[in-house]
């Protein structure tokens, strides 16, 4: 009886390994003439450095300003490179100093979401102390602890897509996704697919939530040609957005 149908979800179970994440700020000197995609090309470089060798491939970061490692960082550790020569961009002596703010023991996302599976790892039974209404841990905020697995489970993405939106509105797309069947939208633009990411705790679970989505593009080649073709077919459109913005 009945009809046979499919079922997705778009919450998926994360479980974490880690006991402790080291919460670093970065300092970048100078700050003038650093924008914010100077600030990735200067982070690419310092994880390509030999001084940063032993740490290469243990750290996820923001890009801008934020960095978690699973093992601490000597202290004070201090990195510097050399910006290229970019355009009118002249080279750029920069320095990145990693400053530890917090040790985040992830125990404590545990002990106040918790999931079955954390029992192996503890010798006496861990109970859910937000779901049992633990008065004692009222005013302990997880937002810090849940900051930083978004961060680290976005890591992938932010390293091989193209990334729009900050923080936890942050959505990530991928040209490759559809290299073989472009979908064309004209006026020299077309849609990538992608999706947006984030971490939800949820009863005695921590959840990833994944919505896919599509956002348009220019196409690859020249960006004059293609905004011009974008305003032909917009009648200015696209001019008068960039005028005001």
């Amino acid at each position: 009886m009945g009809e046979h149908i499919l079922l997705r979800t778009n919450l998926l179970p994360t479980n974490f390994d880690v006991k402790v994440y080291y919460d670093y700020e970065l300092k970048f000197e100078p700050t003038k003439g650093l924008a914010a995609e100077r600030k990735d090309q200067v982070l690419e470089l310092v994880e390509g450095h030999t001084a940063f060798a032993a740490y290469a491939g243990r750290v996820a970061h923001d890009g801008r300003q934020r960095l978690l490692s699973v093992s601490k960082l000597p202290g004070p550790f201090v990195v510097n490179v050399k910006l290229p020569k970019q355009g009118d961009q002249q080279p750029l002596e920069v320095s990145v100093e990693f400053v530890l703010k917090h040790e985040l023991d992830m125990d404590v996302l545990r002990r106040c979401v918790f999931w079955p599976s954390v029992q192996k790892h503890h010798s006496r039974p861990i109970h859910s102390r937000h779901a049992a209404g633990d008065t004692t841990v009222k005013d302990v905020d997880i937002q810090p602890y849940v900051s930083a697995l978004q961060l680290v489970t976005q890591q992938h993405a932010r390293k091989t897509g193209v990334r729009i939106g900050r923080d936890s509105q942050t959505r990530f797309f991928f040209r490759e996704l559809t290299l073989h069947a472009p979908i064309n939208l004209g006026g020299g633009l077309e849609a990538l697919r992608g999706f947006f990411m984030s971490i939800r705790p949820t009863y005695e679970q921590v959840m990833t939530n994944i919505n896919p989505g599509m956002a348009p593009f220019y196409v690859t080649g020249s960006l004059a040609n293609a905004m011009f073709e974008s305003m032909r077919e917009n009648r200015g459109l696209v001019l008068q957005t960039l005028e005001e913005s």
